[in-house]
């Protein structure tokens, strides 16, 4: 599987992947960004700012690059949304009484979310990738429950049901006690079929949801 190589022949790899001299400066440049995240010399838990201080280049180059590493992350596993669903990349603010701004620092993250929202009706085609969302809490809540839910099997007849049926028990959870315990009865029952994103709860905290 491409995520468990080392990053270096990982990089190799897909350096040999296309007939030499073929490759763009800009699908070189990817690559070997990669290479550095994938090696831990850079850090993506920073802001664009401090990885473009690092790189010594625009904060606006790193965004772009943030944006295509994170989205071939989840397009290779699915599970990489880990490193995503994480307190660091949310911030949330009412607005009146059921509904909330959130602000996601990962454009790609951000692009999911809004997407998932509209498919709800709960914001219109034109904010589909917003520099803030407002919706309903509850509507916000249930989409990143539903992000947070991981694995191939899900995609099945049988794990779609499944899914369902946690995303419709999480949402209406709002004890953390009862959250975890909920969490811990369904990870024994997928036994290794799916996963939950690891940093999802500390999410829903911010949110108060808990």
């Amino acid at each position: 599987m491409a995520g468990t190589a080392h990053p270096l022949d990982r990089f190799l790899d897909e350096l040999l992947e296309s007939a030499w001299g073929t490759l763009s400066k800009g699908e070189l440049e990817f690559l070997a960004f990669s290479l550095l995240v994938r090696s831990g010399r850079v850090d993506l838990t920073g802001t664009d700012f401090a990885v473009a201080n690092v790189l010594r280049t625009t904060p606006t180059r790193i965004r772009s690059l943030r944006y295509r590493f994170e989205q071939q992350a989840v397009l290779d596993d699915p599970e990489a949304l880990d490193r995503l669903i994480v307190p660091a990349n949310f911030a949330f603010e009412a607005v009146g009484d059921d509904r909330l701004r959130v602000s996601v620092r990962s454009k790609y993250l951000r692009e999911l979310l809004a997407a998932e929202l509209m498919e709800r009706r709960e914001i219109p085609v034109a904010e589909l990738t917003p520099s803030t969302i407002v919706a309903r809490r509850d509507a916000i809540v249930a989409v990143l429950v539903r992000l947070g839910v991981q694995g191939t099997w899900f995609e099945t007849d049988e794990g779609a049901d499944a899914q369902r049926a946690l995303v419709e028990e999480l949402t209406a959870l709002r004890d953390a006690a009862e959250y975890e315990a909920a969490v811990q009865r369904w990870t024994a029952r997928l036994g290794g079929a799916g996963s939950l994103a690891g940093g999802l709860v500390n999410v829903l905290r911010l949110i108060g949801a808990l």
